[in-house]
């Protein structure tokens, strides 16, 4: 559709005033109207009632002087801060906010600001791309070129300069997005229009762009109005941009109507753990002091005779800004307030006595709505169908309809009368215009809901009405390039599906196509979802998968797709089904069931799951066991060794592609497999699936999923270390190599997941986790996303991340993963996140041992775990347990899920957990010796011992750090201190080194134990303080509490020597009162000699929480 065309509107030849013919004085089309007869009611009270809507501070100082300190603190050096504004509808919250803006501006400071609108939630990040928008007009308004050769230069160098800190791709997405961006950053507009959005959200780009506009010498007001009507994905992208760590320049405003929404609000932006300056600011009514200021100041007359008319306003107004506003037109509008002899007289007699007058103030609003030129309702009713703000270029765009009929003075006639109505509009307080000069909006939602309900039309006229909007959006958008006016244009036209002719519905669902398409690369998959619905009612079902095959494959399998990452799976299966009943070909399908395949995964269904993929690849002649012979599986496994060790790494990088798209669809299907077998533990199906990969990239050439398999083959050789590293680097170089994001994500949750750490420091696979659950977000890609974060955050107990940190990502996945009904993932997440509260003091009973609190019940989750038979969740929350128990000395527990562990058989957790639960098994069995003297236990401690040994030495670094420790336990059973000291010491070292924290805190404590116990006083205070801040500094409160009261209630005990000795004692081994005396020391056992001075220094580790 050109600019000049657009879809035919039914005729309404009986009703010519209609808002259908765009202006009652147009209808005859034969040229320009008299605008002369279009006025304001309003004189001279216009500039006065103009000067109070736009943002009087009366009676606002306090709350003008806290935005003041804390911009000031921003401005200062200080971090980012958030003000809450909250109060009732017409407060004056939105004016409060922007009375900032040329104080702002005065500091060379940047005011950029945004309004979410519960009207146009289907169109994503809308009020987030005014901000953008906002920031690009500034930049371009500071940088303009002033006819200088050298100023262009410098713009051209400044340009240049923003767009490298942003990123090649961010511009391009952002040009795309942002309709000024590319003007302003000198983007070209075909590569924007061309980009490929795939693999870069909207958060990212937006983070980029904040980040590299922000500096120390541009500080930025950040205002957005109603957030309580934000979407999901902005209220991410929103959190996102709080807590990025290099944003120490900016404050943010927030506006609400309601104190109950501050709570759910700030409750997602997390700021007590994220240390979030906030200040609330909650907003009452005028009181009548303020009330007098403001009419002496807009009415231009003495305070003291303004008293008695002030004391009127309130009691009618209760001090509501808005209504005060509303009050003082109706007082204008019927007479009791007039300007004469240059000056404004009333009787307030007259005022009070006509009471009736202004009971109700919106249905003074209204009569002002119908006082106005039919013309300018008209307009109102445009705009209240478009939104709460309003480009005038849709406006502007009615008129382009006479242009197809060569008449261009009538659609400049258009133009000049639709200026026409928005100054009346403005003059009366309906509309205001914005900063942008193109964009107006509503002065109050109350107005634009005013002008809905006042002037009803017709159901006909409503669809008739969104069509031409519809039409004039996409008109304005530049044949889809100017993404908000597509948005705009598909939500407008699918308000009057009715209305849309035959030869014009083909059109319409390119423009909802084109619309989910926009919505894709913003996230915001529900939304994109809605517009492939639109799409597909507008066809004739059977009818039209004959007529546009590929059309409707296309939509349907795009839409389920959506629903998937939407977490909408019901609405997903649907679109399957319709997809699995009229595919005409097995390839057709295979969308399909990539698509069902992710679905099921993520519900965790691992039989449906499982058969849905064989028989997708049963449909392309690929065969593939669920329960392989074992026989097979050896046979195939030396075949592929045989195959790979004869190729050099150089001959499979440079490998062809494979050509085949049956092909191709077979490995994508065969990779969507491998990724949830792994997961489900099932390790015989993993091998078959990876030695089929293999196979078939051997012989017909590389694919996206072939680096995938290759970081899998590196896992089947875990007993091979130099093959292990071989084909994990492999895998990552053609990974990159083929410069595509799905098989890159793949890559980094095998290769980083289960091998790289097998020879690089844990600390080294974070950066990489990080960006594989970025990189999954970005495609909606969730399962696999949410398996690289849980990685992230297994590693992260590991490694010391602070627990503050790890616990607010932990809830931050788990919140996503249960919005998106995403359950598998979602149970392997939750025991990480619960294991991180009991560490920092929140589990149920006060049991730190006990895996259930905020997080999980960790029956509830094991009853479930085994009621689906998945090995994996099982294995997870045993471990989680495990991790607990031995930091908290509760042996039993940790040996029982140990052998728990041991009966569920292989899986592939065993390889990114393998090190810890080494560590673990080792302590534990060493220490059960010393409880029970089973010599069971001791040839299990050492054999634990000898393992780790042999991993160390074939470079595992973190092995290596374990295997001191362990050794470390079997010194110290010996008895001799100067020794033991000496080998905790080595492993002390060796963890710090590794940067495992925990570790080193819990190896500190366990030598202060064996220190305690043999009355060596120096020592035990030495390893025990160290322990404390170690465990202090990650966070760890229920570990500082309790090692505090250790060393308070055993100061010392009397020399004893090990295990030995303790039983013959009689001591009992720790039970009830394990977690303060896990060292099996007599109450009695004191010494006056010990020195308690240092405790004093650790008592103030509580503090630090």
């Amino acid at each position: 559709m050109n600019k000049a065309s657009s879809l035919k509107t039914p005729s309404n030849e009986d009703n010519d005033d209609s808002v259908i013919s765009v202006f009652s004085s147009l209808n005859s089309k034969s040229g320009p109207s008299e605008f002369s007869t279009l006025s304001s009611n309003s004189g001279k009270i216009v500039d006065t009632f103009g000067a109070f809507c736009k943002h009087s501070l009366q009676g606002r100082l306090d709350e003008k002087m806290k935005l003041e300190e804390a911009y000031q603190r921003m401005h200062n050096g200080g971090p980012s801060e958030v003000i809450v504004i909250h109060g009732e509808s017409g407060i004056g919250k939105s004016s409060l906010a922007e009375s900032f803006r040329a104080w702002v501006t005065d500091r060379e400071g940047y005011f950029v600001s945004g309004k979410f609108d519960k009207t146009t939630n289907s169109v994503p990040f809308a009020a987030l791309t005014e901000v953008l928008s906002d920031i690009c007009d500034l930049i371009g308004q500071e940088q303009n070129p002033e006819d200088s050769e050298s100023v262009d230069l410098e713009v051209e160098t400044f340009r240049k300069k923003l767009r490298e800190r942003i990123g090649e791709r961010a511009s391009l997405h952002l040009a795309s997005l942002v309709n000024n961006f590319a003007s302003t950053f000198g983007v070209d507009t075909t590569d924007a229009m061309h980009f490929d959005a795939k693999g870069i959200s909207f958060k990212e780009s937006c983070i980029q762009f904040m980040r590299a506009v922000g500096n120390d010498e541009r500080h930025m007001l950040v205002f957005l109005d109603d957030v309580h009507y934000a979407d999901d994905e902005s209220v991410k992208v929103i959190n996102a941009l709080l807590k990025n760590k290099e944003s120490r320049n900016k404050l943010f405003v927030f506006s609400l109507i309601k104190e109950d929404m501050k709570k759910e609000l700030l409750s997602v932006f997390s700021p007590e753990e994220d240390k979030l300056q906030i200040t609330n600011l909650g907003l009452g009514g005028l009181n009548v002091e303020a009330i007098n200021q403001l009419l002496a100041e807009m009415l231009g007359r003495d305070e003291s005779m303004i008293s008695p008319l002030s004391e009127v306003v309130l009691a009618k107004t209760d001090g509501n800004p808005f209504f005060l506003k509303e009050y003082l037109f109706s007082l204008r509008n019927n007479g009791f307030l007039r300007y004469t002899k240059k000056e404004w007289t009333w009787n307030i007699s007259s005022i009070k006595a006509g009471t009736n007058l202004s009971d109700n103030l919106l249905q003074n609003m209204e009569t002002r709505i119908e006082s106005l030129h039919p013309d300018v309702q008209s307009m109102l009713k445009i705009a209240s169908c478009i939104g709460f703000q309003f480009p005038r270029d849709i406006l502007d765009s009615f008129g382009l309809e006479y242009v197809a009929n060569g008449d261009i003075n009538l659609y400049e006639s258009v133009r000049d009368h639709f200026s026409g109505c928005l100054k009346i509009a403005i003059q009366e307080g309906m509309i205001e215009s914005t900063r942008n000069g193109n964009k107006f909006k509503f002065s109050h939602l109350s107005v634009r809901e005013s002008v809905a309900e006042l002037l009803p039309l017709t159901k006909l006229e409503q669809e008739t009405l969104h069509l031409r909007i519809g039409n004039a959006a996409w008109n304005a958008s530049d044949d889809g390039r100017r993404e908000w006016y597509v948005l705009a244009a598909a939500e407008q036209l699918n308000k009057c599906i009715n209305l849309i002719p035959e030869n014009e519905k083909k059109h319409v669902q390119n423009v909802n196509i084109r619309a989910a398409k926009i919505a894709r690369s913003r996230n915001a998959f529900a939304p994109s979802a809605e517009f492939l619905e639109s799409a597909i009612s507008l066809m004739k079902g059977k009818e039209e998968w004959r007529n546009q095959y590929q059309v409707m494959l296309t939509i349907h399998c795009m839409a389920a797709e959506m629903y998937t990452a939407a977490g909408l799976f019901d609405k997903c299966k649907a679109h399957v089904e319709d997809v699995f009943q009229n595919a005409t070909t097995s390839f057709d399908k295979m969308p399909a069931y990539f698509v069902m395949t992710e679905s099921l995964a993520m519900q965790c269904q691992v039989r449906e799951t499982t058969d849905m993929a064989i028989k997708g690849l049963a449909q392309l002649g690929i065969k593939i066991r669920k329960i392989p012979k074992r026989i097979q599986l050896k046979y195939e496994m030396a075949r592929i060794r045989y195959l790979l060790d004869g190729k050099r790494d150089d001959d499979i990088l440079a490998m062809e592609e494979i050509k085949s798209k049956k092909k191709l669809a077979a490995m994508r299907l065969l990779g969507s497999l491998l990724s949830f077998s792994v997961f489900a533990g099932e390790h015989d199906l993993v091998n078959t699936v990876t030695m089929k990969m293999l196979r078939i990239s051997l012989k017909e050439g590389v694919s996206r999923m072939m680096p995938a398999a290759l970081a899998c083959w590196s896992i089947l050789n875990a007993s091979d270390p130099e093959k292990r590293r071989r084909f994990g680097e492999l895998a990552r170089k053609l990974a990159i190599q083929m410069n595509d994001e799905s098989p890159l994500l793949l890559t980094i949750m095998f290769a980083y997941g289960f091998s790289v750490h097998q020879q690089v420091p844990l600390k080294n696979t974070f950066c990489a986790l990080d960006e594989g659950y970025n990189t999954g977000i970005d495609l909606g890609q969730v399962f696999s996303a949410a398996v690289c974060r849980t990685f992230y955050t297994a590693i992260s107990l590991q490694t010391g991340v602070s627990l503050i940190d790890a616990e607010r990502e932990a809830r931050q996945l788990c919140s996503t993963l249960r919005e998106r009904n995403q359950n598998f993932p979602l149970s392997c997440a939750l025991p990480f996140w619960q294991v991180i509260l009991n560490m920092m003091g929140d589990a149920e009973n006060d049991n730190p041992s006990y895996l259930t609190g905020r997080a999980m019940n960790y029956h509830e989750a094991k009853c479930e775990a085994e009621k689906n038979n998945n090995r994996s969740v099982l294995y997870v929350i045993y471990y989680c347990t495990i991790f607990v128990s031995v930091f908290f000395g509760d042996w039993t527990k940790a040996w029982e899920h140990l052998q728990a562990i041991k009966s569920l058989g292989r899986t592939y957790e065993n390889y990114f957990l393998a090190h810890g639960l080494k560590c673990f098994e080792g302590l534990t069995a060493y220490e059960k010796y010393r409880q029970t003297l089973k010599k069971s236990f001791l040839v299990a401690g050492r054999s634990i011992l000898k393992e780790l040994k042999v991993m160390s030495k074939h470079g595992n670094v973190t092995c290596k750090a374990f295997a001191f420790f362990i050794e470390a336990e079997e010194v110290a059973m010996k008895g001799n201190m100067t020794k033991t000291s000496k080998a905790f010491n080595k492993a002390i070292s060796e963890f710090k080194q590794c940067k495992l924290l925990p570790f080193e805190a819990l190896a500190c404590e366990r030598a202060g134990g064996f220190m305690l116990r043999e009355n060596m006083t120096l020592l035990t205070e030495k390893f025990f303080t160290r322990s404390l801040h170690l465990f202090k500094r990650w966070g760890a409160r229920t570990k500082v509490e309790r090692l505090i009261l250790i060393t308070q209630e055993f100061p010392a005990a009397s020399r004893h020597t090990h295990s030995h000795q303790s039983k013959r004692n009689g001591l009992k081994s720790p039970s009830a009162s394990k977690m303060i005396n896990p060292y099996g020391l007599g109450k009695n056992q004191r010494l006056s000699t010990f020195d308690t001075s240092f405790l004093s220094e650790l008592d103030t580790c509580v503090t630090y929480f």
